[in-house]
């Protein structure tokens, strides 16, 4: 039982120092580093685990240490600045250029954009865009360089 005790209160203090110095800000700026590089879509999936077939066609995205990116979607280019929410829940995309859409929309200031972030590890990124007939979609991105 004094073990016990002993264990459970080292896993306390552990967390308790790791809150004291920053960890969970330490841990946000490995996101920031580990997004850095290019990504290409794999697939998309429907929130139920269905493949979704709406973009047939290849997705890139180059996330810059400067906080810039570059994205290639279906032909279309978009250049801006990047960053993850504080909380790690969201890419906020700011600054958006593209000429496509520009015209598209008939205005020059894109505003921001945002995309729930689902999972992100050295090899693989999950991000979420809504489709206004199926609802959430999945995008499997997958580093290439």
């Amino acid at each position: 039982m004094k073990y016990y005790k002993l264990t459970i209160g080292t896993i306390l203090l552990s967390l308790c120092f790791n809150q004291a110095y920053g960890q969970s800000d330490s841990l946000k700026t490995n996101w920031d580093k580990l997004i850095v590089g290019k990504w290409v879509k794999k697939i998309n999936k429907t929130e139920d685990g269905k493949k979704y077939d709406g973009l047939k066609c290849l997705d890139t995205i180059e996330y810059f240490n400067d906080g810039r990116y570059v994205w290639n979607m279906c032909g279309i280019n978009e250049s801006g600045k990047w960053k993850i929410s504080k909380e790690r829940s969201r890419i906020v995309f700011e600054q958006r250029e593209s000429k496509y859409w520009e015209k598209e929309l008939n205005q020059t200031d894109l505003g921001e954009m945002e995309s729930p972030l689902l999972k992100l590890t050295e090899t693989e990124l999950v991000t979420r865009m809504i489709d206004e007939e199926k609802g959430w979609i999945n995008e499997f991105y997958f580093r290439i360089k």
